[in-house]
């Protein structure tokens, strides 16, 4: 467990530290994008959210909950990612609308570029680790299962 928080807390320290400026990276309309559109998009499509919450806490895990878990983590990598694009058409469309006002193209192109960079981020660097470790377990559980196959098969 400490390995892995080490391992979160390391990437955003090495991405604060390749940036200038950090909070320049930091957009609030771009974060309501990805992570509003990619919730909404795990909800609206049934995936069960609340079930692997609750996995992050319990110790016996069914299967069927690992593959459920799996499934919903593999998803919100894709919705994250497709949020992203989402959230760089609307920074297009709000920079193509204020042409006219150059002070209003910085923070357009800031959603235009941060909510792929945060899409990217979610998928590669939160969800893509999480699924990894969640399809281990589910790795782990067959190879139980196979175990226990064998020994009832000696007997």
């Amino acid at each position: 467990m400490i390995k892995r928080i080490s391992g979160f807390l390391g990437m955003f320290l090495v991405m604060a530290l390749a940036m200038e400026n950090p909070l320049v990276f930091v957009n609030v309309p771009s974060l309501v994008i990805v992570l509003g559109l990619t919730f909404f998009a795990l909800l609206a499509s049934g995936n069960k959210i609340v079930s692997l919450l609750s996995l992050l806490t319990r110790k016996d895990v069914l299967p069927d909950e690992l593959h459920d878990a799996s499934y919903t983590v593999f998803m919100a990598g894709r919705y994250s990612m497709s949020a992203g694009v989402v959230g760089v058409l609307i920074g297009l469309v709000l920079m193509l609308a204020n042409l006219d006002d150059p002070a209003k193209i910085g923070p357009a192109m800031a959603v235009c570029l941060l909510t792929a960079l945060y899409g990217t981020i979610l998928k590669y660097f939160i969800y893509a680790p999480i699924l990894h470790r969640i399809d281990a377990k589910i790795s782990e559980s067959h190879k139980q299962d196979d175990t226990e196959i064998s020994d009832e098969e000696q007997e």
